[in-house]
């Protein structure tokens, strides 16, 4: 309902939706939260965790091309810019910003096959995945206006691209969310203080890349309050 702009909308329900709906639209006006979700897991389930976060938050991915990633050609750099950029220009127009390679459409590939073509190594080529997914996400927070208010990770080589490209010293980690995810704040770096949530991507139910999100905005408020 918050998210619908061209009309106004009234609750008639006896109270909680009308509590709920007057919460998240304080939010919204107020503070115009900013998340950054990276997923580089490519499992199924991590399959349906996106999807349940893209319908509860009605998000729009950016969907990275592993295929144009998995190389030491010059399609990395084009690739990563065109994901950059969309990512910027969806960054203004939602609240939570996903950045994945897991798409409808996505095929998985053969790293085998590929570095024999570029005679290099099948982990050479995992390692260029995960760096551009890093790349990307570390240029849009560089160089967006907005605010990012915290960070969620899946896959642990993603969450190490994404410590290594920011340049960060640790990651504070303070409480679990759920069962092996863990929230904290980066140290030291361009992230320097940004909260984060990583979790792997065989962890968890469908719900858990949301209920993460929901972790992330709710220290997010206590911090404000």
């Amino acid at each position: 309902m918050a998210m619908i702009e061209e009309r106004t909308l009234f609750p008639v329900d006896p109270g909680p939706l009308s509590a709920a709906f007057a919460r998240v639209l304080t939010r919204r006006s107020l503070y115009k939260n900013r998340y950054i979700v990276t997923v580089g897991s490519v499992t199924s389930l991590t399959g349906r965790q996106l999807r349940y976060l893209m319908d509860k938050t009605n998000s729009s991915p950016v969907y990275v091309d592993a295929s144009q990633l998995a190389t030491k050609t010059s399609k990395w750099d084009v690739e990563v810019k065109r994901a950059t950029d969309e990512g910027m220009k969806k960054l203004k127009e939602q609240e939570v910003l996903i950045i994945t390679t897991l798409s409808p459409t996505s095929k998985t590939l053969s790293l085998a096959d590929i570095a024999k073509e570029e005679i290099t190594t099948e982990e050479l080529l995992a390692k260029r995945i995960t760096s551009g997914l890093a790349k990307v996400t570390h240029s849009i927070i560089q160089n967006s206006d907005l605010k990012i208010d915290g960070t969620f990770s899946s896959g642990g080589d993603v969450t190490a691209a994404l410590f290594t490209i920011s340049g960060a010293e640790a990651i504070q980690l303070d409480e679990e969310v759920i069962p092996l995810a863990a929230y904290g704040k980066f140290i030291g770096g361009t992230f320097d203080g940004i909260p984060v949530v990583t979790k792997g991507g065989m962890v968890g139910e469908k719900q858990s890349i949301y209920k993460c999100l929901i972790y992330l905005q709710t220290k997010n408020d206590e911090g404000r309050v």
